[in-house]
């Protein structure tokens, strides 16, 4: 995807925040039979999705975006990310991925292919103009 087809993309998904979620933070740990133990980490969630539903196969990988607005005044810009959760068996929406951040950001599910949506991830976040 070239920089203004990422900008439409994103303005695409700013445009349907009214359909936005915010999922559950939880911590995580899967213990190994061996001992083991492996915990998410952060800024990796695809990754960590990925591997929390190979180890709970009733749980779902949801890959969609977050969208931050800077706090004034930094105001002039809005940014998106792509970014993964897990879908629990209630439909709940759980983010298993640390992020430190101090407040919730919607999360809008990702619509049509993995391809556009992987497009999207390569490109980490988006800024769009006000």
């Amino acid at each position: 995807m070239i920089e203004n087809d990422l900008v439409a993309k994103a303005r695409a998904i700013i445009a349907r925040l009214d359909a936005a979620t915010l999922p559950v933070t939880r911590t995580v740990l899967i213990r190994g039979a061996d001992g083991t133990e492996w915990r998410p980490r952060p800024a990796n969630c695809h990754s960590n999705v990925a591997t929390w539903v190979h180890h709970k196969p009733d749980h779902k990988h949801v890959p969609g975006y977050v969208i931050f607005r800077p706090l004034p005044p930094l105001t002039y810009y809005w940014e998106v990310a792509a970014h993964a959760v897990v879908e629990i068996e209630d439909g709940s929406l759980v983010d298993i991925t640390p992020s430190g951040a101090s407040q919730m950001y919607p999360f809008i599910r990702h619509e049509g292919s993995i391809e556009d949506f992987q497009a999207f991830a390569d490109a980490v976040s988006v800024r769009v103009p006000v």
